[in-house]
């Protein structure tokens, strides 16, 4: 009898986040609405390369100028504001640059909603802060809650190393920019967006351009850096950014699919080039093994791309195979998606659990029992190897090896609890 072996490389992905956060500190509904009057929608067209970019920005100073990020704008030839509040869009200019804190001063042709105002003292540690803008092209505002994090403040300090290489190449911003660092996901297109603090008041400028591959480096402006703008003798030509490879992938996204992994929504924010995520894998081995996969199967990962699928409240993100269809599991409501003639399959599931451990280990346990390929954990110290489920023995029953960091391992028997139980009588 002659048997036919198809390796097949199946990657599994369980995306935790940790529920029932507290925002005390947050802007009343009657702050928001009175603050979100001032915050418009930039519209740049006929930017470099034919394209147009949508972001956000803010009324400043009088009714006649708005302030938002200038990698927004650079490049672009038309330029104009809409007020939700109003109904109106207006025509801008470029009045005034500062390349190193890449902020810009917009002109309006005519008087738009009164300015925001700034806080008179900066945001202490854990201090709450919402974010008004218009995330991933959205054609109406939302809200995105932040808090201040822990860390140094200066923009060198939170930047891989071939970010900081690319950022000095092109000479702005500046890597001695002092930031606000920021624990939360400051979604694409909120670029420019204010943070407000409970009384309405700025206390910085959204950013957070940088972006490559999955991994999104978000921050946000001190207020301090708007009077420097406003001193500023910049001309719109000097301050010109080279966007390419450093903030085209934020300035194109735009909410498309969305997926439902277990209890998370994903939406496909953009689409990244194997190259694009190789330059920040948080997993280097994952990514290694991943290579060596590809090329046993002739796959050139050189002219692979893949769709970025993100959860808006979180930033939990995961990559999946360009153009691949995506279904959920009846049983489970993971993803699963299947791609290059079967060789490929990755599961996603999304979860906010009460208890981080038990869910990893749940999702091993389960994951153990879909496939006979080794499963590499969220935590390394662990690995479960478990027969296809389809080959059973008599009692239903399927054989699994539990390994543990400190290299005790024990042959174990799926109870079809999703549980791997040890066997005393065939420890190793």
């Amino acid at each position: 009898m002659k048997y036919l072996h198809v390796a097949r490389l199946t990657c599994f992905a369980l995306l935790l986040t940790a529920g029932g956060a507290a925002y005390p500190d947050l802007p009343s509904e009657a702050t928001m609405r009175k603050a979100s009057a001032s915050v418009v929608r930039i519209q740049a067209r006929e930017c470099d390369g034919g394209k147009q970019r949508t972001a956000s920005g803010f009324v400043w100073r009088d009714n006649r100028h708005v302030v938002t990020a200038l990698h927004v704008v650079s490049g672009c030839a038309r330029l104009s504001i809409f007020s939700e509040h109003s109904g109106n869009t207006i025509k801008a200019s470029i009045e005034r640059t500062l390349k190193s804190a890449d902020l810009v001063l917009l002109k309006l042709d005519r008087a738009a909603q009164p300015p925001l105002q700034p806080a008179k003292k900066k945001p202490g540690l854990h201090a709450d802060l919402v974010a008004l803008g218009y995330e991933l092209g959205a054609p109406t505002m939302s809200s995105k809650n932040l808090t201040v994090s822990f860390g140094k403040h200066k923009l060198s300090d939170m930047l891989p190393d071939n970010v900081r290489r690319e950022i000095k190449a092109v000479g702005a911003p500046s890597l001695e920019l002092n930031i606000l660092r920021l624990q939360g996901h400051l979604v694409p297109g909120l670029s420019g967006a204010p943070l407000i603090n409970s009384a309405g008041k700025v206390v910085a400028v959204g950013d957070g351009g940088l972006e490559y591959g999955a991994v999104s480096i978000s921050w946000a402006l001190p207020v301090s850096h708007i009077d420097a703008l406003l001193q500023s003798s910049e001309t719109a030509t000097a301050a010109t950014i080279n966007t390419s490879g450093l903030f085209a992938a934020e300035l194109d996204a735009q909410a498309t699919d969305q997926i439902n992994c277990g209890n998370m929504t994903f939406t496909k924010i953009r689409r990244a080039t194997y190259g694009d995520l190789s330059r920040t894998a948080d997993d280097p081995h994952g990514l290694a093994l991943f290579q060596q996969i590809a090329q046993l199967h002739q796959i050139d990962v050189r002219n692979l791309a893949f769709d970025i699928y993100s959860n808006l409240d979180t930033g939990a993100t995961v990559s999946i195979p360009a153009d691949m269809q995506v279904e959920r599991d009846p049983f489970s409501d993971d993803c699963i998606v299947t791609a290059f003639d079967n060789r490929f399959v990755l599961v996603v599931r999304g979860s906010r659990p009460a208890n981080i451990l038990r869910s990893v280990n749940q999702f091993q346990a389960d994951m153990g029992a879909r496939t006979d390929h080794t499963y590499m954990g969220d935590r390394p110290a662990v690995q479960l190897r478990c027969p296809d489920p389809t080959l059973r023995r008599p009692g239903g029953e399927s054989r699994c090896l539990q390994r543990h960091a400190c290299k005790r391992a024990c042959a174990g028997i799926y109870d079809g609890q999703r549980q791997c139980l040890r066997d005393p009588d065939r420890a190793r």
